[in-house]
């Protein structure tokens, strides 16, 4: 009787981190996307004070939640983002208001996509 209930204990531990695992990358990669989709639309309409803040803002939480976020999603896209970052970069040195912008979509997409992996559904399930 003594393993079942610490069986149970234990299962209810992993649905806690589970859950708790994907409330936090929720609550990291949301604003970090929506910080990327307004500097790309800053960007495209070449307001580059207010692309740029927002760019700044969204690498510097990302940059602050990363390894956080390592321990718990696929290292590919992670790396993905840290280069497109860095790509991000040079075109807001450029002020090239096509691919400061499109770059910022994609990142905004994939960030998207790794809180949505790692969201609780039915189809993360299976």
């Amino acid at each position: 009787m003594k393993q079942l209930w610490l069986s149970i204990l234990l299962l209810t531990v992993l649905l806690a981190a589970g859950i708790f695992s994907s409330l936090g990358a929720r609550w990291v990669q949301a604003p970090v996307a929506d910080q990327l989709d307004h500097a790309a639309q800053a960007g495209f309409s070449e307001n580059w004070e207010l692309a740029e803040d927002l760019f700044r803002k969204a690498q510097t939480r990302w940059k602050t939640y990363r390894n956080a976020l390592a321990a718990i999603t696929d290292h590919g896209p992670m790396e993905e983002i840290d280069s497109l970052f860095g790509q991000l970069e040079f075109y807001r040195q450029a002020k090239d208001p096509v691919l400061f912008s499109s770059l910022c979509k994609r990142l905004s997409l994939l960030t998207e996509a790794i809180a949505e992996s790692l969201s609780f559904s039915w189809w993360n399930l299976l």
